[in-house]
């Protein structure tokens, strides 16, 4: 049965498997969905695979939304991960849904209940997406003081709040009828009604404190969608008890934002006072308050941290968050526009990382002191936290007319820079509510040593872990552990004290990264950078200032 079609109620038991219990994990990030088979007893990984999956770019002056993604290509997708893993043949325990914090519009029909693709009645508004301006100045002059706190000071575009905003205000005259789910809740709608996977998290309850987990579609307040979003009565939000079909069978699905997941997959070896960062397209910091602080002497909200959120894991566990939106594609932006790239993304770092190496063992310096005087600022598509500014945007202090390959390198070095000098501004807000001991890194970035080498650096040579398994597929084995306990009828919190042991206890590796990290004196190297950190945070201030001195003529 393809994800493509309208399914009905399926007994999930007459569906032959082999005996072995196995646990599904997918995670669909921005470029790629992975699909991952585990044991169901000790998260031990079977088999892995993945699947392209877009987004597309409106260039249009008129476009309702700048980025979107095709509901059909990212159901396809997961269709042919599941094929090519011969999922049926095995005795499926649980399934686990990440996904991006985008969100899936679709037209709501009362005979066939949530349908997509064939009729092109249904879309992503992609997370990347911050079209949402008005609506966020809009809501940021609204909402009270708590709100706006628990969001690190105010809305941002990228925001699923924003965006619903927007929609409402779009299809407010539309006598069609729409219902909106998180990504990761429609894939599990499509997971249920096809093959028979069960799943709890359609109905929109509100969090206890009636905001939202990162701003997104579910948790707010009766309040919130009445009177601040204005919820015309043809949008619904979720679905109601009415639209969920009787499923017979006993797999469980649980599903999060991709964030989570991969978060999620450490918890067996998280230790206190650990920052968690996932960095892949973007860049997300998760961090978990230790409640043994004395609240006194510690603040629960910080301005441009995002939290307490306690929806995440549980009231006894409050999250923070913050992030970077334009990190991982940082690189990619420059490759496809620098005359002397040649080469894919990865191919292209591994060159200019022998490269700079090379010059390094030659001269026996490190290659930044060549960039002492290039200054770069990479926030191109706007500042998630802790700025939470969408109108800042790129710098660059050093432009000369070289487009040679030095000069490439050059730039490349930059753009690693600013990605450190970015991390340590957050780690350093994240300190205000508690220690941070050591940094768990996950995600595409944490392939590269060198960046990693420098986030230790400028951070006062802070213990880095990293997977010892593929960075990229920590989402897929978080979300099949997360779906092993909710068919446990546990809490993920669980994890934490180890109740599902890994069969490597040595999952994550500690960077050897050594006294001596660039070749070179470390300490000379770590003044130089300390002073090209002030001229960053002077760099993004000034930006600002211009930008308000500008829009005064207006």
């Amino acid at each position: 049965m393809s994800l493509l079609t309208n399914g009905k109620s399926i007994n999930a038991s007459s569906v032959s498997y082999y005996n072995q219990p196995v646990s599904l994990g997918i995670d669909l990030g921005s470029s790629s969905v992975r699909v991952g088979l585990y044991d169901s007893m000790d998260a031990t990984k079977i088999a892995t695979t993945s699947a392209t999956v877009g987004y597309h770019q409106n260039c249009l002056k008129d476009a309702d939304w700048k980025y979107t993604q095709n509901l059909d290509e990212i159901l396809r997708a997961i269709e042919k991960c599941f094929q090519e893993l011969d999922v049926f043949s095995y005795n499926v325990f649980s399934c686990g849904v990440s996904a991006t914090c985008s969100l899936a519009i679709v037209e709501h029909d009362t005979c066939s209940r949530l349908h997509s693709g064939e009729e092109n009645n249904g879309y992503v508004i992609f997370w990347m997406d911050n079209s949402a301006t008005k609506e966020t100045q809009y809501l940021n002059g609204f909402c009270e003081a708590q709100i706006l706190e628990t969001l690190g000071g105010q809305f941002i575009p990228e925001m699923a709040a924003p965006k619903l905003l927007k929609f409402i205000n779009h299809v407010a005259y539309d006598h069609k009828e729409y219902v909106v789910l998180d990504l990761h809740r429609y894939i599990s709608y499509k997971l249920m009604t096809v093959y028979g996977y069960k799943y709890n998290g359609f109905i929109n309850n509100p969090n206890s404190n009636g905001i939202a987990n990162d701003g997104e579609a579910f948790g707010w307040s009766n309040k919130f969608y009445k009177n601040v979003l204005k919820l015309q009565s043809n949008i619904q939000i979720g679905l109601q008890m009415e639209d969920i079909p009787y499923i017979e069978g006993d797999i469980m699905t649980a599903s999060c934002i991709d964030c989570y997941s991969s978060w999620f997959a450490t918890f067996p070896y998280s230790k206190k006072n650990t920052l968690f960062i996932v960095a892949g397209t973007s860049t997300c910091y998760l961090y978990m308050k230790d409640t043994t602080i004395d609240c006194t002497t510690v603040p629960q909200s910080i301005k441009g941290i995002w939290g307490p959120f306690t929806g995440i894991i549980d009231e006894a566990h409050p999250v923070y968050e913050a992030g970077s939106s334009c990190s991982g594609k940082l690189l990619q932006h420059l490759f496809n526009l620098h005359k002397a790239s040649k080469r894919p993304l990865e191919e292209e770092i591994l060159g200019i990382e022998a490269y700079i190496t090379s010059w390094e063992s030659e001269n026996n310096k490190s290659y930044h002191w060549n960039i002492r005087h290039i200054f770069y600022y990479g926030d191109l598509d706007g500042n998630r936290t802790p700025f939470g500014d969408p109108e800042m945007r790129g710098m660059f202090i050093g432009e000369t007319s070289d487009s040679s390959y030095d000069d490439l390198v050059r730039r490349y070095l930059a753009c690693l820079e600013f990605l450190a000098f970015q991390s340590k501004l957050l780690i350093d807000e994240f300190r205000k509510l508690g220690p941070v001991d050591q940094l768990m890194i996950a995600g595409s970035q944490a392939k590269n040593s060198r960046l990693l080498k420098l986030i230790s650096l400028m951070n006062d040579d802070i213990k880095i872990r990293i997977p010892k398994e593929s960075v990229d597929l920590m989402g897929t084995k978080g979300a099949a552990l997360m779906s092993i306990y909710a068919r446990n009828g546990e809490s993920i919190a669980k994890a934490l004290n180890n109740n599902i042991p890994d069969s490597n206890n040595d999952a994550f590796l500690e960077l050897d990264l050594g006294s001596n990290k660039f070749n070179t004196d470390d300490t000379r190297l770590k003044t130089l950078l300390n002073i090209k950190y002030k001229i960053h945070l002077d760099m993004a201030k000034q930006q600002r200032i211009y930008r308000e001195q500008v829009d005064a003529l207006t």
